[in-house]
């Protein structure tokens, strides 16, 4: 938990990087990498939370699922919108 805040700033700062380089992501794909680093800060934040109240939640790895997801899914749009010769998602 002490190092929760390692997440949004590694992750937007490789967006950030990837901008200066590569066209701008559409808000589809921005609106969706945001949400994947919130909703793993969420969880790593309740894992925290619950390893200091002292007891076990097995639900809280579908935050780590959930936010994988979200970041996959922002990454393989914002593939999709480079490759597309037509950038339908914008």
């Amino acid at each position: 938990m002490q190092y929760v805040f390692l997440v949004p700033l590694i992750l937007g700062t490789v967006v950030s990087m990837v901008v200066l380089f590569l066209p701008f992501p559409s808000f589809i794909t921005s609106t969706l990498w945001r949400m994947g680093i919130a909703t793993l800060v969420s969880g790593f934040l309740l894992r925290g939370v619950f390893d200091i109240y002292g007891t076990e939640v097995p639900y809280i790895i579908f935050y780590l699922y959930a936010g994988i997801a979200l970041l996959a899914s922002s990454l393989i749009l914002y593939m999709y919108m480079i490759i597309s010769p037509h950038h339908h998602l914008h």
